[in-house]
């Protein structure tokens, strides 16, 4: 029990020591050095007066490249390669006409030989029927003639009978001669019908014979394949010795005219655009700008995004392109809706509602930022219009601040910037 107490008493003088030299301690500390509080900072900013406007803010529009046409390369008759343009290459220009392969012709032109020895037999044909028209026809004139003068013999020995001095058997003998001689005529005049018949059949055969040659000709064309339009090769080169069919496509050409331009566009965007209006086109790897203009206000239609393309053509001669490639588009549409208007980078946000910081003079100089909700319609073109106030605030004819707002408060001292001064 005493030595207890004892051990309560030392811990009460220990602590007791203690709370002497901490006192001691507090009263020998220098007192901490008095912190001026930092005046506020006066933000400068712009200053704008609130008025309606009918803003016609330029449209900034994503678009891409796309060829105007491709043609495919399509085999028009069956056969093996036999030749191959040695300069076939993927990206490549080609002309329109450029010879690009060639199919075994050894069949057609073996038929092309037989068609031409024909022909030669079938003139040599017509040119005897002609001969034999033109002899036929000497001969029926000369039998004509015998005709004429065997009827003088005729008539001659008629009078000899009838004066009688002539018998009749002299008079019929001459009558003999003078139908045979009528007969040689009708031969005659025959066998010229018959040589002009034939000469008839033997060119209806040459002009057959020509339809033949010519398709033959048409047939031997299609077993060369040349380029279709200029532009620029899209696949490899075929190779020789390779069977094809006809209707087998071989590779496609596409064309190096002036590319369609396509934009993606939003709706409210879409409404203030019109045809005929010019946009500068950008290049973005280069940044070149040249001039397009508007040609179609609608050629597809994206339900997800609510994206409607549009199409511009170029004006004057367009850089190197290539299909997908992406430029960027800036055009001018019709203005927007008179009204109160406030860009979006101007709009104030706090606690997730939308609104503007009003200009607020003060005397002496002391002007402060006010901040007023409103109530904004659907953006376009970069920009709000204003629906309404919720605080009923007037607002046209007001000043307000638009911008800088990164460290804008509601009731943040602030000047023009006109009026800051320069050091």
């Amino acid at each position: 029990m005493k030595r207890t107490f004892a051990t309560v008493c030392f811990l009460l003088l220990v602590g007791l020591v203690a709370a002497v030299g901490m006192w001691q301690i507090a009263l020998a500390a220098p007192d901490p050095p008095r912190v001026e509080p930092e005046p506020q900072r006066v933000l400068t900013v712009d200053v704008a007066r609130l008025a309606p406007s009918a803003p016609t803010r330029p449209i900034r529009a994503q678009g891409r490249l796309a060829e105007r046409s491709r043609s495919p390369l399509v085999a028009e008759a069956t056969g093996r390669l036999v030749w191959v343009a040695e300069n076939w290459s993927p990206g490549l220009l080609v002309t329109a006409g450029t010879p690009l392969w060639k199919l075994d012709d050894t069949d057609l032109r073996l038929e092309e030989q037989r068609l031409a020895a024909q022909r030669a037999t079938l003139q040599a044909q017509r040119e005897q029927a002609r001969a034999n028209q033109t002899r036929a026809e000497r001969t029926a004139e000369l039998e004509a003639q015998r005709v004429t003068w065997t009827r003088a013999e005729v008539d001659r020995w008629q009078r000899l009978v009838d004066e009688q001095r002539g018998t009749p058997s002299q008079l019929d003998q001459a009558r003999v001669q003078w139908l045979s001689a009528q007969r040689l005529v009708l031969d005659a005049e025959e066998n010229a019908r018959a040589a002009q018949l034939e000469e008839a059949t033997l060119t209806a055969k040459l002009g057959e014979l020509d339809a033949e040659q010519a398709l033959l000709q048409e047939r031997l064309t299609r077993l060369e394949g040349k380029a279709p339009i200029d532009g620029f090769w899209l696949d490899p080169a075929p190779a020789v010795g390779q069977w094809v069919l006809q209707g087998q496509t071989l590779g496609a050409v596409q064309s190096n005219a002036s590319p369609r331009i396509l934009c993606e566009v939003g709706e409210a965007q879409w409404a203030r655009l019109a045809i005929g209006a010019t946009a500068r086109i950008v290049w973005p790897a280069s940044g070149k700008e040249t001039t397009a203009r508007l040609i179609s206000l609608g050629t597809a239609f994206r339900t997800q995004s609510g994206e409607i393309t549009v199409e511009l053509e170029w004006m004057g001669e367009p850089a190197v392109w290539r299909p997908g490639q992406a430029i960027v588009a800036t055009f001018q549409g019709k203005p927007l809706p008179e009204g109160l208007w406030i860009e979006a980078r101007s709009v104030a946000w706090r606690e997730g509602q939308a609104g503007l910081y009003l200009f607020v003079e003060g005397e002496a100089g002391g002007h402060r930022a006010r901040f007023v909700p409103l109530t904004l319609g659907h953006e376009q073109a970069g920009g709000y219009p204003v629906i309404d106030s919720p605080t009923g605030t007037v607002l046209l004819g007001r000043d307000w601040i638009p911008g800088p707002l990164d460290r804008l408060f509601d009731g943040a001292p602030v000047q023009r910037r006109s009026e800051a001064q320069t050091p």
